[in-house]
């Protein structure tokens, strides 16, 4: 993918992290009083607000992807999908760490080194940007892919063949 699009993608990534970030924090000291902090209730409030955050992102960062290729007249051919997955994935890492860390500090608790909720939720949302990816390089109009990435298909190993 080249340079350029990949720094307007973590660019407008970045920025609307940071508004996110900000609409956390204030779902998290919107309820007023709090509980105590061991009291269960807080804490399943404040995993529910990350896991429904980091969700949420994963679709954002689709679409700021999408937006990004249709208004480059980007082709989602095989290499790029493989270089946007590496950059969600990314990015994605980055949320995981600010949303434990912002969960865990709001609570009182230490981050744990593993939380049931938070995997099954990490691995929902990496599974659903690799079906959208897939998605988007399937549903791609053939005639826009380069014929260097249509000749790798199986079918073209003679016509490749010096």
């Amino acid at each position: 993918m080249d340079e350029r699009l990949t720094r307007i993608i973590t660019d407008m990534i970045r920025t609307e992290r940071s508004r996110r970030n900000d609409l956390v924090r204030a779902a998290f000291h919107a309820g007023g009083p709090l509980p105590p902090i061991g009291h269960s209730r807080r804490h399943l409030g404040a995993e529910q607000i990350a896991t429904d955050e980091y969700e949420a992102r994963a679709d954002s960062w689709l679409t700021i992807v999408r937006r990004t290729f249709s208004e480059a007249a980007v082709a989602w051919a095989g290499e790029t999908a493989a270089d946007v997955t590496t950059l969600l994935t990314a990015e994605l890492a980055t949320d995981w760490d600010v949303l434990l860390r912002a969960c865990y500090s709001w609570v009182g608790r230490e981050v744990p080194s593993s939380s049931p909720t938070f995997e099954f939720v990490r691995g929902r949302a990496a599974d659903h940007v690799r079906q959208e990816i897939e998605l988007s390089v399937l549903a791609q109009d053939r005639t826009r892919i380069p014929v260097s990435e249509q000749l790798l298909a199986p079918r073209y190993a003679a016509a490749r063949t010096p």
